[in-house]
């Protein structure tokens, strides 16, 4: 069954974006096996390792069945795509970390704590957007 081209595009993109998940925790736990144990979190055990690279084999099976079923044309995003979406998934949470978006988290910020907080996040949300003009096809390096 051949998808509306939107469709696609949406089901394309959902199949970059958990694959690159998948592949950031399988890192994750290759990492995690080769650290020193500690009373807070020990390393995963076999098992464990084994049950989520299996899991994850299945849901990569899952989505080129998906692939085929649906006649998706799978490319994988380039560079500058992931980076844009790294850096929109860091906009999303830095501006949930603004200060007025915070009440309910516990006491309030001091008005200087608050201050400082808030300077902290702007900072980040422009460093963002400089790395997201660095790296968009408008950007020529000199």
């Amino acid at each position: 069954m051949a998808l509306d081209e939107l469709h696609e595009r949406r089901l394309a993109t959902l199949i970059s974006l958990f694959e690159d998940a998948l592949d950031r925790i399988e890192l994750v736990m290759s990492a995690a096996q080769h650290e020193r144990a500690n009373d807070a979190q020990p390393p995963p055990t076999g098992d464990q390792v084994g049950e989520i690279r299996t899991t994850a084999a299945e849901i990569r099976r899952r989505l080129e069945a998906a692939t085929q079923r649906f006649g998706v044309k799978r490319a994988r995003p380039g560079w500058r795509q992931k980076i844009a979406g790294e850096l929109s998934t860091l906009w999303v949470v830095l501006e949930n970390t603004m200060p007025g978006r915070m009440k309910g988290y516990g006491r309030e910020f001091k008005p200087q704590d608050q201050s400082d907080w808030e300077r902290l996040i702007r900072d980040l949300l422009r460093d963002v957007d400089k790395l997201r003009e660095i790296g968009s096809t408008r950007h020529r390096h000199c």
